[in-house]
């Protein structure tokens, strides 16, 4: 019966909308049951805009990149209101006089009706979610059609002809902004500047790009810091980009153009979060950036501060590498703060480690010269020889290697040691 379908929807919106959301969010948009729905009733004149004439498309409608609203004072969730209340009324007066555009009208209510959220829930606005409602824009549509070929089929034909070659050339050009993720998000970009997730998707392409070697950093920080800085002005907790990430990765431009106060601050603050667990983004990255640092700032740890960024960096790669999927690099770095430290036979075992470890030839090849090269400062010629020969054993050799097989086969007196 009707009641049994009712109480099933109902028990079932309970359940999946309260009880158990299949998406999560931590509160009300704009902080209150008033804000969330004036920002609900503002989203209305945005999809109109986009069924009237597609011509600004956007991927991601998060907080900023579309207007959050305190109160039904503005003017979007005022248009809102009247655009439902237009809808509404001709879902009750046409039903007898034209109950195909009353079906019409009261389908686009209630197809919106579960994205308008009366559970909020993380995204605001979206394309797809009219994929549904369109139907109704369709049907008043050919509602109005078909009342306009009874006047003229000339002009009927016309307008549809040139409605399909609109449409067809819109459609053509979104999907050249679709080509890959950087005419994506510039496409995104080019509609809004307050969009957090485009700047840091761009940011994050500009880092992993291969030419990095010569980056625009000037770029690069603009993008970090704007995403940085759109998302700060959202609702608490409530993120689409990978916070952790981003600040980590400021934090790196930021050591790396002397202002190192600063970037260490976010370095470790990116760090501690990802030590609580669960990030967005990308949890190694932060991790190396953070270790890899420090280590270049302690240097060879000749003062008190040095030593103290070497040690901090290798207890970061002692968390590091309890989740590491390739342990070899962070054998590899740690060894290398050990080994900054004076602490040679921890730094050997770890470099020692690297040999056998998962990951890459060249980190094979580097761990193996490391412990060769241990053994020779400490004047354990012996033990360097044995490191060599298990090197070799295993295949491993580079011209690093061969001028340490030859030193020792000349009976050279290994150079002072570094370390006391």
């Amino acid at each position: 019966s009707d009641l049994n379908f009712i109480d099933t929807a109902g028990a079932f919106f309970l359940y999946r909308g309260v009880a158990q959301p299949l998406t999560h969010h931590p509160g009300f948009w704009g902080g209150s049951r008033l804000a969330n729905t004036a920002t609900a009733f503002g989203t209305l004149p945005g999809y109109a805009r986009l069924v009237l004439w597609p011509g600004e498309l956007m991927v991601d409608y998060s907080a900023d990149a579309y207007p959050i609203q305190a109160g039904f004072g503005a003017a979007l969730p005022i248009a809102g209101v009247l655009i439902f209340l237009a809808l509404a009324g001709i879902t009750l007066a046409a039903q007898r006089a034209r109950p195909l555009l009353a079906l019409a009208a009261g389908w686009i209510v209630v197809a919106l009706l579960p994205v308008m959220h009366i559970v909020p829930h993380h995204e605001l606005m979206a394309e797809h979610y009219l994929y549904l409602p369109l139907f109704g824009v369709a049907l008043a549509a050919a509602v109005g059609l078909g009342a306009l070929v009874r006047r003229s089929r000339l002009v009927a034909r016309v307008l549809v002809l040139a409605l399909v070659a609109a449409l067809g050339l819109r459609t053509a050009a979104r999907n050249l902004d679709w080509d890959d993720a950087w005419t994506l998000w510039e496409s995104e970009l080019a509609v809004t500047d307050d969009c957090a997730r485009a700047h840091a998707d761009v940011a994050l392409l500009l880092w992993d790009d291969p030419k990095r070697d010569t980056p625009d950093q000037a770029r690069l920080e603009r993008h970090l810091r704007r995403a940085l800085e759109i998302q700060e002005r959202t609702i608490a907790g409530v993120s689409r980009i990978p916070v952790e990430t981003i600040a980590a990765m400021l934090g790196a431009v930021e050591v790396a153009q002397g202002r190192v106060a600063a970037g260490l601050e976010r370095l470790r603050w990116a760090h501690a979060r990802v030590l609580q667990g669960g990030p967005l983004g990308r949890p190694e990255l932060v991790r190396e950036l953070t270790v890899v640092t420090l280590l270049n700032l302690g240097g060879a740890g000749a003062d008190p501060v040095s030593r103290g960024l070497l040690l901090e960096a290798r207890e970061a790669a002692d968390a590091w590498l309890v989740r590491a999927p390739q342990p070899a690099r962070v054998l590899l770095i740690r060894g290398r703060a050990s080994h900054a430290l004076c602490d040679i036979e921890r730094a050997r075992g770890d470099y020692a480690a690297v040999v056998s470890a998962e990951g890459s030839p060249d980190e094979a090849l580097a761990g193996a010269e490391l412990t060769v090269e241990t053994f020779v400062e400490e004047g354990d010629l012996p033990g360097a020889r044995e490191a060599l020969g298990a090197a070799r054993s295993r295949g491993l050799d580079s011209p690093r290697l061969q001028a340490l097989g030859r030193a020792l086969d000349s009976g050279a007196p290994p150079p002072p040691p570094r370390c006391p």
